[in-house]
């Protein structure tokens, strides 16, 4: 057992973003995660999709509503550009969830208050619990099984028919998680409404 303690101030020695970095890279059969915050950074999310590309289980539990619409939006954008490389999706049925949970193939797992998203690497101050016990990933594998069939595969079919409104509510929350400043989001917002426009000339 080893306790992560997170350190946003330095993010790039951040431990909490060095968990994620390493229980990815040291997936080879499955990498299952139960967050309610699915806003990961760049590196972390890139990971993700790379080994999802490859070939691994790649797995994730988020609630089907959000205590943020922000967050709900975000949530799904990234959702559908990971099942998109062959990952499975799930959302839990029944609301929010609490658990943030990892499991990395039979060797380690982690618990903790560490979401899987941007706060909790940049701004959070964290603190997870990381496991080597084959035993304590079975009994974890039990219980996301068990949430997992409390869920709903999502649908990248109707995520794609999003509505214009909701394809807006999508572009704002997607600025939001990156935790941008006021000066760099309206930077952020000009140069993606410009490139649409042009798109469209």
């Amino acid at each position: 057992m080893q306790i992560v303690p997170g350190n946003p101030i330095e993010y790039e020695r951040n431990p909490i973003l060095a968990q994620f970095l390493i229980l990815n890279d040291s997936a080879r059969e499955r990498i299952w995660i139960e967050t309610p915050y699915f806003v990961p950074v760049r590196e972390v999310f890139d990971d993700l999709r790379m080994k999802a590309a490859q070939g691994v289980d790649v797995r994730v539990i988020m609630p089907d509503r959000s205590d943020h619409p922000c967050v709900y939006w975000a949530n799904r954008r990234y959702a559908y550009k990971l099942a998109a490389v062959g990952a499975k999706i799930y959302e839990s049925r029944g609301g929010f969830i609490h658990t943030k949970m990892i499991i990395a193939d039979d060797k380690c797992c982690s618990l903790g208050s560490a979401n899987y998203d941007e706060r909790s690497t940049r701004l959070n101050w964290e603190c997870n619990v990381m496991m080597y016990s084959e035993e304590m990933c079975a009994r974890l594998a039990e219980e996301f099984e068990k949430d997992q069939g409390n869920s709903t595969p999502f649908d990248t079919r109707v995520y794609s028919e999003r509505t214009l409104w909701e394809r807006f509510k999508t572009f704002v929350s997607m600025l939001y998680s990156t935790q941008l400043r006021p000066r760099r989001l309206l930077y952020q917002c000009r140069r993606r409404l410009r490139a649409h426009g042009d798109r469209h000339r």
